[in-house]
């Protein structure tokens, strides 16, 4: 698989994953923990290199919960959806596919067309990574909430911590779009492999 590809996949997961240990360092904080963010801002080469790892490892574990967050804002049959409104916008062409397909489609481009795999792949990549900015923009608007109860924050920090809320909201949009445009690629690559835009090789 190509490097670029992989490199992709790991931003995928060590974004949101860091984001949810922030939520974690932040939410240990307003409980009472001491000296945490003393101790990340000190550490050596081996303990960032760990922390990547870390970041990794839980962005990758807390994946699946953060699809069910976006699923919130998803229609159903998100691949099916995303396939007819594909249709929907090319009525005049014979698209003939299933959308529960785009694995098996997927491994095709990847085998002949590594750079556009790579095109597609960015596209799911980069969804990941909004999804979990949106996903700590949430739990930050949450813990920076009890703060203001709690008094360890100034209730003038009020309407910032508002505005988090609709971003959060936006932001998993934005990831949507993302996620959906994953899809389209693949599609429009399976169709131009149909007739009329397959091309036969033969001269006229």
């Amino acid at each position: 698989m190509s490097i670029r590809i992989g490199i992709y996949d790991f931003f995928a997961y060590t974004v949101p994953g860091g984001l949810m240990l922030l939520i974690l360092l932040g939410g240990l904080d307003t409980a009472g923990v001491q000296g945490l963010w003393t101790l990340v801002g000190n550490l050596n080469t081996l303990q960032v290199f760990t922390a990547v790892v870390a970041c990794y490892l839980t962005g990758f574990v807390g994946s699946p919960f953060l699809s069910k967050w976006s699923a919130l804002f998803e229609p159903k049959n998100f691949e099916q959806d995303t396939l007819e409104r594909f249709k929907a916008k090319h009525p005049r062409m014979s698209i003939e596919m299933d959308a529960s397909d785009w694995p098996v489609w997927l491994a095709s481009i990847r085998r002949e067309n590594l750079d556009l795999a790579f095109e597609i792949d960015r596209h799911m990549a980069v969804s990941k990574m909004v999804r979990g900015v949106s996903f700590f923009l949430l739990l930050a608007g949450v813990i920076a909430l009890v703060n203001i109860f709690t008094g360890r924050v100034s209730a003038w920090f009020l309407p910032a911590i508002a505005a988090a809320f609709p971003l959060a909201v936006l932001t998993v949009r934005e990831s949507i779009k993302f996620k959906r445009w994953f899809y389209i690629v693949i599609f429009e690559t399976v169709v131009s492999r149909q007739e009329p835009f397959l091309f036969s090789g033969k001269s006229s």
